[in-house]
């Protein structure tokens, strides 16, 4: 998932409209591919990161009889190029999503390490999800994050299409394989 919210200043491209449609985009190339993964892969656009967490918790709270989730996802730095992902769960998780990161390494985003999945799926964490966030070349969020430089004007189609890719590829792992 990604937040839908942006800061008042831009139109919040970058921080978060372009993840929003990486992961929109990511659901739609695996259905495109035709796969079928044994676990059901959700995406979910919260609302209130920005002041809050409100959409998070919300999500969190919610009633799923017979649900469980086996990992979250959240991308929140930009549409730029993937590079990594960071993985925060026990210390038996970290080693097993790690194994997989040959398939990511033509996008070069085969890093996997340990660090915060992300704020909107922070409440998950608390639930004992194992929680991932796709982290993206940050050398240029910077200068656009939370400023009215945050226009679609920045976000390259390329790199945006990458950090899809990217979540679709760890997306499908995780549903197919598990933890």
């Amino acid at each position: 998932g990604g937040h839908l919210d942006s800061w008042d200043k831009g139109t919040g491209a970058h921080d978060d409209g372009a993840v929003v449609v990486q992961c929109l985009e990511a659901i739609r190339l695996l259905k495109e591919q035709g796969l079928r993964p044994k676990r059901t892969i959700r995406v979910v656009l919260f609302m209130n990161e920005e002041n809050g967490l409100r959409g998070g918790k919300a999500y969190a709270k919610m009633e799923r009889p017979n649900e469980k989730h086996i990992a979250a996802i959240e991308t929140d730095a930009g549409g730029f190029s993937p590079r990594a992902f960071t993985v925060d769960a026990d210390s038996l998780a970290l080693p097993k999503i790690a194994q997989w990161a040959y398939v990511l390494a033509p996008l070069e985003a085969d890093k996997i390490i340990k660090g915060h999945g992300g704020a909107d799926i922070s409440e998950l964490k608390k639930l004992g999800v194992p929680t991932l966030g796709l982290r993206p070349d940050w050398h240029q969020y910077f200068d656009y994050h939370h400023s009215d430089l945050d226009t679609i004007d920045k976000v390259n189609e390329r790199e945006l299409e990458s950090g899809a890719v990217a979540m679709a590829i760890m997306s499908y792992v995780l549903a197919e394989e598990g933890i």
